[in-house]
Order: structure tokens, then C-alpha cells, then sequence
């Protein structure tokens, strides 16, 4: 048996240029695409719209109209929920208004309202309506004088002047102030 031995001698440059052609070969050897694609086109980051209420609506109410003019005409019901339905208003108030002679803490205002307590319970309801509408938005303001008498021993039937002690818990809790006169 023989055996044959056979000698290699690759030196390093011959290795490096044999691993260097065989690179070049695998670069250049690439197909390119004939369509690139192109780019796509940066969009701005979303960002979340937060409004945060500021303003606020008032609706200003005469108590010398109080017994008068309807309620329709002085709060529209289609203003107060255009102006609730608004994010931007934070507020809409029905704002009492007494003119005349001063109050004790020189506020304008009458001395004393003649109104019945049926009166009272009769706008108490109507306003009841506008409050409604949203009651965490719509708010009552201002200052209501009211005749001493009246009280809670007032009768529905009964045409005295004042206000029943519901309705005046009913006006407090809108945001009113109830002032009794002497």
C-alpha cells in the first residue's frame, strides 16, 4: 500500500486574497430591486385635545320681574343648554339681581319682596327645570329677600307673603342666598 502525502503551502496573502475575492464576488453578486421603496412619510405625534373649561355664562333675573315676566323669556331654555352643551363654559349661572334700596352688606336691593309663598314654589319649580338640564354645571348666585313670614306651617292653598322653609332649602341648595326682612 501506498500512501501518498501531498503538501500544501498557502501562504497568508494567497489566503487573505482567496477570502477577499470570494467577499467581492458575494457584494457584487446582489440583485437590486428595479421598484425602491420609498420612504415613508413622518406623521406629527397624536396628541390628546384636553379643554379646560374657563368661562362662565351668567343669566341675570331682576327680582322686581320676579312675579311678572315669564320665565321662558328671561332663561331661554335653548340658550341655557346651548351654553351647557359648550365644553369651553365651565359654568352657567342664574344670577338673582335685586334693585332698589341698599342691602345691609352694600349690595343693591329691595327692603323686602311682597311676593306670596305660592309665588316662590311656582318659580321654584320653573327654574327647577333649567337646573335639570345639567345640575353640575348650572349654578344659582345672588340674593333672594324674602317677606319674615312664611315658614314650613305654610299651607299650598294659603296666599301669604314669604317663603315656605322647602323652597328655601330648595333655593339654598342651588347656590341662592335667602335673606329674611324685617
Amino acid at each position: 500500500m501506498y500512501k501518498t502525502k501531498q503538501n500544501y503551502s498557502i501562504n497568508p496573502v494567497k489566503s487573505f486574497l482567496i477570502g477577499a475575492a470570494m467577499g467581492l464576488a458575494t457584494l457584487f453578486g446582489c440583485h437590486e430591486p428595479d421598484d425602491p421603496v420609498t420612504p415613508p412619510t413622518p406623521q406629527p405625534d397624536p396628541t390628546d385635545t384636553i379643554v379646560i373649561p374657563t368661562k362662565e355664562k351668567t343669566f341675570d333675573w331682576d327680582m322686581s320681574s320676579f312675579a311678572n315676566e315669564p320665565m321662558d323669556s328671561i332663561f331661554p331654555v335653548d340658550s341655557i343648554k346651548k351654553y351647557v352643551s359648550d365644553p369651553t363654559y365651565k359654568y352657567v349661572f342664574i344670577n338673582v339681581m335685586n334693585k332698589g334700596s341698599p342691602l345691609p352688606d352694600g349690595q343693591e336691593g329691595t327692603n323686602c319682596t311682597n311676593f306670596s309663598a305660592n309665588k316662590f314654589n311656582l318659580r321654584r319649580n320653573k327654574l327647577q327645570t333649567r337646573f335639570d338640564i345639567n345640575p353640575s354645571k348650572i349654578r344659582g348666585s345672588g340674593t333672594i329677600i324674602v317677606n319674615r313670614e312664611g315658614g314650613a306651617s305654610l299651607a299650598d292653598t294659603v296666599n301669604i307673603q314669604g317663603m315656605r322653609a322647602t323652597d328655601s332649602a330648595w333655593f339654598a341648595s342651588k347656590g341662592f342666598k335667602i335673606e329674611r326682612c324685617y
